[in-house]
């Protein structure tokens, strides 16, 4: 699943996974991370030079030079040639796995039944309690998924906008392909955590006895993928930019360090049961909001400064600074602006 991704935690483990918000860092699904091992100059090495060996000298009996000078001469040759023909033959674009509309749709079917049946299913999976829900599109593949608790999935705006509806006379089936924005709260041994996702989803329906039946439902993994873009409901800063002070005062709020996982904080934020903290200025002074088209998400960006008070042992009370860029990701739920995590930019 190509997921977009947003990743919110307490020191969270690496994941193995990118889909996907995560809307993380951007907000996503998934990134992947080689290392490249050059044998010797890796650390620097260099095999010693064995007697005999010499900068100016060859040990290659007579005529060596011009043999490996045509067989040079017909390996170039060679990787040309082929370099051609993979320019040739791989010229046209790749296709898309999804089906074009074709052949007879069945009586009395429509767009909006299969929307209605898609979207069902996808509200049972966001219902089921955990990370990586059996046939759902949906999933977080956190070091420690077998041990959470408390899997709450939420879904973010409206999944059905943008979506696609075919009919594959073919295969006799519809598909619908979508995206939807998913949040999901849980309790791992490290404490509580918030994963925000940016989900494609690929719905397969059957179409049965005039009633649609949803055959399958995953996340769309393949390359390319159509176009599913939101469209710009155009929201009016004084709609949006409220609800983000009051989530910064909501965090600021929390008597404890760091502060809950859809609050921002650094690696460097305190650890201490009992700590206050305290906004210094306005966090909305040069924020901007910004309509994402892919997520459907409006990103309100700007600064921000905290200071944190907590108790040292044997020191007494000391304070330090949060401070730093901010993203916070607002979703109109049911006509309201919800904001679902803030988090370090």
């Amino acid at each position: 699943m190509t997921d977009r991704s947003m990743e919110g935690s307490h020191n969270p483990p690496p994941e193995s996974r990118s889909n996907g918000l995560n809307v993380d860092a951007a907000f996503a699904k998934g990134a992947q991370i080689g290392e490249k091992n050059n044998q010797y100059n890796y650390f620097g090495w260099h095999p010693a030079e064995t007697p005999g060996d010499s900068s100016d000298e060859s040990n290659e009996p007579p005529g060596t030079e011009s043999k490996l000078g045509l067989g040079g001469l017909a390996l170039v040759a060679l990787l040309v040639a082929l370099g051609c023909w993979h320019l040739i033959s791989g010229s046209s674009e790749p296709k898309s796995s999804f089906p074009g509309e074709n052949g007879q749709r069945p009586a009395g079917s429509s767009d909006q039944a299969i929307r209605t049946a898609t979207l069902t299913a996808l509200d049972a999976c966001a219902k089921v309690n955990a990370l990586k829900p059996l046939h759902c599109p949906q999933a977080v593949d956190d070091l420690y998924a077998d041990d959470a608790e408390q899997v709450t999935w939420r879904i973010h705006g409206d999944p059905g906008d943008g979506s696609k509806v075919v009919f594959n006379g073919e295969e006799g089936r519809f598909h619908m392909i979508g995206t939807a924005v998913m949040s999901v709260s849980y309790r791992d041994t490290s404490g509580q955590r918030l994963r925000v996702r940016v989900v494609h989803y690929w719905s397969r329906v059957e179409w049965i006895d005039n009633l649609p039946r949803v055959a399958e439902l995953r996340a769309y993994d393949d390359t390319p993928r159509p176009n599913t873009d939101k469209q710009n409901w155009s929201v009016a800063d004084s709609i949006v930019l409220p609800p983000v002070e009051a989530a910064f005062r909501k965090c600021m709020a929390v008597k404890f360090s760091p502060p809950p996982p859809e609050c921002p904080t650094s690696n460097t934020a305190p650890r201490a049961k009992k700590a206050q903290w305290k906004l210094n200025g306005n966090p909305l002074l040069n924020a901007r909001a910004n309509f994402d088209a892919s997520s459907g998400l409006i990103h309100v960006k700007g600064n921000y400064s905290a200071s944190v008070s907590h108790e040292v042992w044997l020191s007494g009370m000391t304070s330090q600074t949060e401070s730093g860029a901010y993203d916070a990701a607002v979703s109109i739920d049911n006509g309201k602006a919800t904001v679902i995590r803030i988090q370090r930019d």
